[in-house]
């Protein structure tokens, strides 16, 4: 029987497991024992924004990666556009920065 892979569909995930486990490391450490009750709130507060962040960013590039493209799309004036923008390469992208592309043409 072949092992069902859980994480198949999550690689867009992979940056936000990582700032979590990095999260997680960093309330382990020696370093953050001996911090103050409101330094710890404050570091989980910073970087639990970072991980919602990224997860966001993971939703985003899964959406992109299972969309369909069109071949044109119409607006409220009734006018067909057949604009395509660029995909986004996912691999290369900076995590610091959400990406998306809005399909609104003026």
């Amino acid at each position: 029987m072949e092992a069902y892979n859980i994480y198949e569909s999550l690689d867009e995930f992979s940056a936000a497991r990582a700032h979590f486990k990095l999260l997680i490391d960093c309330l382990s450490s020696e370093e953050t024992a001996t911090a103050t009750h409101g330094d710890v709130e404050n570091l989980i507060k910073d970087e639990g924004f970072e991980v919602l962040r990224r997860l966001l960013q993971g939703y985003l590039d899964l959406r992109a990666v299972r969309e369909t493209p069109l071949d044109a799309v119409g607006g409220k004036d009734d006018v067909l556009r057949r604009v395509q923008f660029p995909r986004v390469d996912t691999k290369a992208r900076s995590y610091y920065d959400i990406q998306f592309w809005s399909r609104d043409v003026a």
